[in-house]
């Protein structure tokens, strides 16, 4: 069972999207049809909403029924992803580690493996001497593995210089 599939967690979720979207709650009301007090439930947390609801919500939040309900979404490639919650990322990363890490789930295999293969080149520049052999074993390990995922068979060894 999930555990963000909680009436404040979803409740959270309508609230943030509404932030997204600068849309108020009288907003929601018009380009749902809900009752105010229904929606004012839902971002409190007093209540799941029911099919129906859920569904016009997704649709105007431009979200998927899955997310809003439980923060996992399924992106193009029919992955799960899990939608962490802010408190967990911020708590791991930096701001500008999260950009990366954003920019680079939205790269094709190819250009995934590149920018691999550049960010090892990056660590074993980094390291120098110390670690470079268990570097290098890595990398090419990575590059073994990518290479078979992508079909092109090219090299993807870095250029180290």
């Amino acid at each position: 069972m999930n555990e963000n599939f909680s009436s404040v967690e979803v409740g959270n979720r309508i609230d943030a999207k509404m932030k997204d979207l600068n849309l108020k709650q009288k907003d929601l009301v018009k380009m749902t049809g809900l009752s105010k007090n229904a929606i004012s439930n839902y971002i409190s947390g007093n209540r799941i909403p029911d099919t129906t609801s859920i569904y016009k919500l997704s649709t105007v939040l431009k979200v998927s029924i899955e997310w809003l309900l439980t923060g996992i979404s399924i992106n193009d490639n029919a992955t799960m992803t899990h939608n962490f919650t802010q408190n967990t990322l911020t708590a791991t990363y930096s701001t500008k580690q999260l950009q990366v890490i954003e920019n680079i789930s939205k790269l094709n295999d190819e250009r995934l493996a590149e920018v691999s293969g550049f960010v090892l080149s990056q660590l074993l520049e980094q390291e120098k001497v110390s670690g470079a052999d268990e570097m290098s074993a890595g990398l090419n390990k990575t590059n073994s593995a990518l290479s078979s995922t992508s079909g092109s068979g090219s090299s993807l060894e870095p250029k180290v210089g």
